[in-house]
């Protein structure tokens, strides 16, 4: 006989049994109707964790990004505007087809610039006029961003040079010539007739005169240089010794007074090349505008600003790859470069300000480029007389290559005016493809009579790539990095934490949600969040096998603070234009519960390169009133003329959206 159905009655939970069974119960009865794995509800359990509000208290969250797809590019430097948005820059990206485009089809529209707003989350594109690609940049005290140099030539390996080529260096003996622009394409001939042909422009001054006072003078010849390459793939013009050529289009006397001197020619790996055009990016108009082109092509040079403004352009590859030891000062008022003096280091040389305003300190942190032996000491450099004194201390002295370097904030939560005058040196790895890295931190005071670095806190593992980012909390954010040369075998490091170097204390932050090594960076943004950009994988898989896919995601972190009350608010003026010394006054319904005012530069990135970043301390009083006076340090070192974001913060570490100021006198 069948058995008569009997309606389910749902059995009444005792008194004291758990609530948690009847939910995974009707959770278990769910899932169990859906056609879910194993994996699958495991990422379902970490989404659900990481997206809890305890989690975020404790750790604080990442977001990554909807971007639109016309949006989305090989992002190789950003900056921090000061109104508040992002420059985002590829240039040709690391992209070769891109480049080709641009270079020998004129297609401008493969080159990407882009303006985020972290407010709107809107996009805009903007027309990039040359190849930014591994250019260098500064923040100017304008608020203007100094752009200068990029890519003239991509790098091509050792067997893949169908033509044979090398640098080929003009000369002018002939001091009443006028300067003289040979065009790409210029051809220049060799003795024996074989044909080169330039990749780029040139241009090549007249020659100088020096007079003696002896009724004599002395002609000295110009010089300048430009990459050639044969007309034909064909090993006959393959040369093993320097030549002089004749150059296409000279007439009368300037055929005997102009000529090339070039050579060897070969199929040798051929390095990445620099260009000379430089830039300042207009932050309210949106778009580039052309100032005086470079003396040196630079490809991979840093811009260090000195504190009466002018900049400084140093190190890279010149326009036929050859690390260059030239530097050269920016006036911002001329919009002109002026020789500065000869100084070796290799690309992108992280290089900070000092009390000397004559003084440059290098860390030792440096993209790599260069000889392995030379220019790699940390030390002084003072750029008026050329001296350079090294300072000891420095472990794991052969790991710098990718290391992070930044300014450390005042002390933690201090209110005093006191200000850091310590560099932190970060992680790293060994010169070239090399696998070693190094979970090290030393830490320099250059306030010392004889400042040498000591150990800092340890990192939670060997890295490679830290992007470090200063916070207006007084603490060192770091995400991203790998343990290998850009990520090889897939290992990356998606841990973030924050540095308390008062206490030399990590704190751990929410995993990161992408891995990034190479070509990245991260900026903080006027709200107090943090945004991460780029990566450069050699691989896309463990074994090594998959070519990898450049990171176009963008992520934005959260701080845990912001997830555990209100955050103070500053009413008053968006933007106030003061000077040094000065009482700023904004009020605010939360003045009780301010502590500390720091101003924090806009900075620009690339290559986990930001030398740009330093947090200064103002001090600041209220009253019953909910007055907030904020007093400025008065000297030109601590507070150079330019823009800053303005930030309260509670003794929570809660910190305020910022107010612009602008620091003119």
């Amino acid at each position: 006989m069948p058995r008569k159905s009997v309606p389910h009655q749902p059995q009444k939970l005792k008194r004291g049994q758990p609530a948690v069974l009847l939910v995974s119960t009707i959770l278990a009865l769910l899932l169990a109707s859906l056609p879910i794995s194993a994996p699958a509800l495991a990422e379902w359990h970490h989404e659900s964790r990481i997206n809890s509000t305890e989690y975020k208290q404790n750790y604080g969250n990442w977001e990554i990004l909807d971007i639109p797809e016309e949006f989305r590019s090989n992002t190789i430097h950003a900056a921090a505007l000061p109104t508040g948005k992002i420059l985002l820059v590829a240039g040709s990206g690391n992209n070769r087809d891109n480049f080709d485009k641009f270079h020998d089809e004129g297609q401008i529209e493969v080159l990407a610039t882009a303006v985020f707003d972290p407010a709107t989350n809107n996009l805009k594109s903007v027309e990039t006029p040359s190849d930014l690609f591994c250019s260098g940049h500064a923040l100017l005290q304008t608020g203007n961003l100094l752009i200068a140099g990029g890519t003239s030539g991509y790098e091509i390996l050792e067997g893949s040079v169908t033509k044979p080529g090398g640098a080929m260096v003009l000369h002018n003996e002939d001091p009443d010539s006028e300067t003289r622009l040979f065009k790409k394409g210029t051809k220049f001939t060799s003795p024996s007739g074989k044909e080169y042909v330039s990749t780029q422009d040139v241009e090549l001054e007249p020659a100088s005169k020096m007079d003696h006072g002896n009724g004599n003078a002395m002609v000295h010849h110009s010089s300048a240089k430009v990459f050639v390459e044969a007309v034909k793939a064909d090993d006959s013009y393959i040369t093993d010794k320097s030549l002089q050529f004749a150059i296409e289009g000279l007439k009368g006397t300037d055929v005997q007074n102009i000529y090339g001197q070039g050579g060897p020619m070969t199929l040798d790996k051929q390095d990445y090349r620099g260009d000379n055009r430089a830039y300042e990016f207009d932050p309210i108009a949106e778009e580039y505008v052309r100032v005086g082109d470079l003396k040196e092509s630079r490809w991979y040079a840093t811009l260090p600003v000195l504190t009466n403004g002018e900049v400084m352009a140093v190190s890279g590859l010149d326009n036929v790859g050859i690390i260059t030891e030239t530097t050269e000062f920016y006036d911002v008022t001329s919009k002109q470069w002026s020789w500065g003096p000869n100084r070796s280091f290799p690309t992108y040389p992280a290089l900070f300000r000092t009390q000397n305003p004559d003084v440059l300190f290098f860390s030792g942190s440096s993209s790599g480029y260069g000889p392995a032996d030379k220019g790699r000491e940390p030390g002084f450099w003072n750029v008026r007389d050329n001296s350079f004194s090294t300072v000891s201390g420095l472990r794991d002295f052969d790991l710098l290559e990718t290391s992070g370097s930044v300014m450390i904030p005042p002390a933690k939560g201090s209110n005093d005016g006191s200000q850091s005058q310590k560099i932190m040196v970060a992680g790293g790895g060994g010169i070239g493809e090399s696998f070693k890295s190094t979970s090290r931190t030393d830490i320099i005071d250059l306030s010392q009579s004889n400042p040498e670095f000591s150990p800092g806190p340890e990192l939670p593992s060997k890295l490679r790539y830290p992007n470090m980012v200063v916070t207006p909390w007084d603490e060192i954010f770091v995400a991203g990095g790998s343990v290998d040369y850009r990520a090889k075998g897939n290992s990356y490091s998606y841990k973030a934490f924050s540095i308390n170097a008062s206490t030399n204390q990590l704190k751990p932050m929410a995993d990161e949600l992408v891995g990034r090594s190479y070509h990245s960076g991260a900026l903080l943004l006027r709200d107090g969040r943090i945004l991460v950009f780029g990566g450069d994988p050699l691989f896309s898989d463990k074994k090594n096998n998959v070519p990898g896919v450049f990171e176009q995601r963008i992520e934005i972190f959260t701080p845990p603070q912001f997830f555990t009350g209100n955050r103070p608010v500053l009413n008053g003026a968006d933007t106030t234009e003061t000077g040094r010394g000065e009482v700023i006054t904004f009020s605010s319904p939360d003045a009780d519960r301010i502590k500390t005012a720091r101003l924090i530069p806009p900075s620009s990135t690339t290559h986990v390169t930001n030398i740009e970043q330093r947090s200064v301390g103002a001090v600041v009083t209220t009253n019953d009133s909910g007055q907030v006076d904020i007093a400025l340090p008065a000297d030109d070192y601590t507070l150079p003329n330019g823009w800053y974001m303005l930030f309260v913060t509670d003794d929570q570490d809660r910190v305020s959206h910022a107010k612009m100021v602008f620091v003119v006198r």
